[in-house]
C-alpha cells in the first residue's frame, strides 16, 4: 500500500502542475522547498501534501528528523494522526500497520484534530486508494495489456 500511496502522491503533484527536472525525485524537489523562504506561492492542497512525501520512505522521515527540516514535525503529527484515526478512515487500518512495520512511530501525543489535519487525513485516505487515480498519459490499451 505504501508503494501505491507513493505512486498516487507523485501523480497528485504532477496533476497539480509540479514538474520535476529530469531524474529529480519528489523528495529532492521537496528538499529544495525546505531550503527556500516561505511556501506561500504553493496552493494550500500542495502545502498540505508536502509532509506526505516522508510517508513513502522511512529514510526520508529519519533524514528530516536529523536535519531539523521544517516538514519533520508536521510529518510526525500526520503519522500519529493516521494511527489515532484508524477506525474513522477505512484505509488507515492497513496503511497505519504498514507504516508501523516500516518503523514509523504510530504512538504519541493525543492530537487535537484541526481542520487542516482533517483535510490532510482525507487526502491520505484518497491517495491510499486504488480507484481514484488513473494515469491518462498512457493509452488505455497499454495500461491493461491482455
Amino acid at each position: 500500500m505504501i508503494r501505491l500511496f507513493k505512486d498516487n502522491l507523485e501523480r497528485y503533484f504532477r496533476m497539480n502542475g509540479i514538474v520535476l527536472k529530469k531524474d529529480q525525485t519528489l523528495f529532492e524537489w521537496v528538499q529544495t522547498l525546505a531550503d527556500k523562504d516561505g511556501l506561500a506561492w504553493l496552493p494550500l492542497r500542495l502545502r498540505q501534501a508536502l509532509p506526505m512525501v516522508a510517508l513513502t520512505d522511512i529514510r526520508i522521515w529519519r533524514q528530516w528528523q536529523e536535519d531539523g527540516c521544517l516538514f519533520a514535525a508536521p510529518t510526525t503529527r500526520l503519522i500519529q494522526a493516521i494511527g489515532q484515526n484508524r477506525e474513522q478512515f477505512s484505509r488507515f487500518t492497513t496503511f497505519s500497520w504498514e507504516l508501523q512495520m516500516s518503523g514509523y512511530p504510530m504512538e504519541g501525543l493525543i492530537l487535537e484534530m484541526t481542520e487542516d489535519m482533517l483535510q490532510q487525513l482525507r487526502l491520505v485516505q484518497m491517495l491510499a486508494g486504488t480507484q481514484y487515480w488513473v494515469d491518462t498519459s498512457v493509452p488505455s490499451e497499454e495500461r491493461c495489456p491482455v
